[in-house]
């Protein structure tokens, strides 16, 4: 600390004693005044010099003010004193040796007259502390004390300075799995709120729910005529198919209204309807009721007591001509017996019956030349074909494909021909295609190893005897001096025998009449194709192979 001379404390003493002497003696005239006396340093000059001046002046000449209504009568002292000054500078809290107004001066605080600075002098007061409530690692809600920048930190909620934590902190509300529609008019799931979903307008499951099972689209709602409870009359009400089987009701159909429903009970009479087991029954239904279970209605206020007539079950027939495809309601026996293909008891022809069905599409990720992974809704076939990844019927592409990460390499696939070709794939591209994956980053500068050769039947003709069918390849076949079937055709009985065993019917010529008649054969238990005295599915399997592969047919 900073030591003062006896003389100067004297001179100072002495100076502010004589001010208070003269307000004193002054009386009136001093009071209310705010000049003083001022000791100063001369600018460029080691001289103090005194002067009656205002404060503010003495703090501008950087002089010491000896109080309102001092006087100059005692000369200044020959040193300015000074004190400990905690200014900013840069950024940071330093401490200077100055004077009091120079330290006003430089926005300073000043730490009093004759103290001197020390290393903690100017040391900031520590932040204060409060209550802050946060979450832990479980995802409860918890409290404990921390300066507010610690809280902000931790994502916390800060309470204020000097609070405790007595209050519980409120703890967040639940969150649960919520269907919300989409622009595209589909509905995806987000793990929300009640009060977010309820905001985003969506369906919330409950809470701590989550999204593992895909949103369904709501069950429509219809036009469904229930009892009036203690009468016989009819309500109209709105509601699921389900909840209006629950109240007993009659549900109208999916988004019809009750404007236009009419809950009159409609009239009932005899239906006759055919089980799954052919056996006819007779029960008292509605017309619609009727039609519903594919019955026969005998009409109004009919009963049951005539039994009903044996049922003649039609279908469909889809009959394939020279001139194309044909429709006609047959029994199944009739489209049978037309070599055509029923498509069930009571359908009816339509335009579209008769068709293929066509294979359904899906989302396809597919490489682009660029290298990125691009999304296009293909069927199976086509996004193989495309050497994409299919995702599965009925998917879109609202996620978008995933890019890849995977290194590629050498990939060793199978052609349509049978033959081994090298591609680079990645190695679930090369899973995918069901390929032998070489590694990350090979190459097909070598070849991939080739199949064997296909191997099929050879029939060996003997200089004398009957000729023997054996399953070989081409070249072998060639070396016995024999004549191969062909790739994975197989030995059966008359294989190697000229003409043709699966012309069953004898015209000459191998066609779907030889199969039918075949088949009509086996069902009659006269079809021992193999010659081995029973009729069985071996016979069946030999047949089907002649009848596929027999080179002289």
């Amino acid at each position: 600390m900073r030591r003062f001379s006896s003389s100067w404390l004297r001179d100072c003493c002495q100076g502010i004693a004589a001010g208070v002497v003269a307000l004193v003696a002054t009386g009136a005239q001093a009071q209310g005044t705010t000049q003083g006396g001022c000791c100063y340093r001369v600018p460029g000059t080691n001289q103090t010099q005194c002067i009656v001046t205002t404060p503010q002046d003495c703090i501008s000449r950087q002089g010491l003010f000896r109080g309102p209504g001092t006087t100059c009568a005692t000369p200044c002292p020959t040193t300015t004193p000074t004190g400990a000054c905690c200014v900013t500078a840069n950024g940071q809290i330093a401490c200077i040796q100055t004077t009091q107004a120079n330290c006003t001066t430089q926005q300073g605080t000043w730490r009093g007259l004759g103290t001197a600075c020390t290393a903690t002098l100017c040391a900031p007061a520590p932040a204060p502390t409060g209550g802050c409530c946060l979450r832990n690692a479980a995802g409860a809600t918890i409290c404990e004390i921390r300066t507010q920048a610690a809280c902000a930190q931790g994502q916390g909620l800060w309470r204020g300075p000097n609070t405790a934590c007595i209050e519980a902190c409120p703890q967040p509300a639940p969150t649960g799995g919520c269907c919300v529609r989409t622009a595209a008019g589909g509905l995806t799931c987000q793990v929300l709120t009640l009060a977010a979903c309820t905001q985003a307008q969506g369906l919330w499951r409950g809470p701590n729910t989550n999204c593992e099972v895909a949103c369904t689209p709501p069950a429509p709602t219809g036009a469904c005529c229930v009892v009036v409870p203690g009468t016989v009359g009819f309500a109209c009400i709105q509601a699921t198919e389900s909840t209006c089987t629950q109240q007993q009701g009659t549900w109208r159909g999916a988004n019809t209204n009750c404007a236009n429903a009419n809950c009159n009970p409609a009239p009932t009479g005899g239906c006759c309807l055919t089980s799954t087991a052919g056996v006819t029954t007779c029960e008292i239904r509605t017309l619609a009721g009727c039609n519903e279970g594919r019955g026969l209605w005998r009409g109004p206020n009919t009963t049951c007591e005539a039994p009903c007539p044996a049922p003649v079950v039609r279908g469909a027939c889809c009959i394939t001509t020279p001139n194309g495809s044909s429709c006609q309601t047959l029994t199944e026996q009739q489209c049978t017996q037309a070599q055509g293909t029923w498509r069930g008891a009571n359908t009816q022809c339509s335009a579209t019956i008769c068709a293929p069905t066509p294979a359904p599409t899906g989302a396809c990720c597919i490489r682009n030349t660029a290298g990125a992974i691009t999304c296009e809704i293909k069927t199976l076939t086509d996004c193989r074909t495309a050497r994409g990844l299919w995702r599965g019927p009925n998917t879109n592409c609202e996620m978008g494909c995933p890019q890849p990460t995977q290194p590629s390499g050498a990939c060793c696939i199978r052609s349509e021909t049978g033959d081994i070709t090298c591609e680079i794939r990645t190695l679930s591209a090369c899973a995918e295609a069901r390929g032998q994956f070489r590694g990350a980053n090979t190459t097909c500068a070598t070849p991939c190893p080739q199949p064997p050769a296909p191997r099929g039947a050879c029939c060996v003709t003997p200089a004398t005897g009957a000729a023997t069918c054996s399953i070989t390849t081409a070249a072998g076949c060639t070396e016995l001096n024999g004549t191969w079937g062909g790739a994975n055709t197989r030995c059966y009985p008359g294989s190697c025998q000229a003409g043709c065993p699966c012309d069953w019917n004898d015209d000459g010529d191998r066609t779907q009449a030889d199969l039918i008649a075949f088949m009509t054969a086996y069902q009659a238990g006269n079809a021992d194709f193999d010659g081995d005295g029973d009729t069985d599915i071996q016979d069946v399997a030999g047949f089907i192979a002649c009848y596929q592969n027999d080179p002289d047919c």
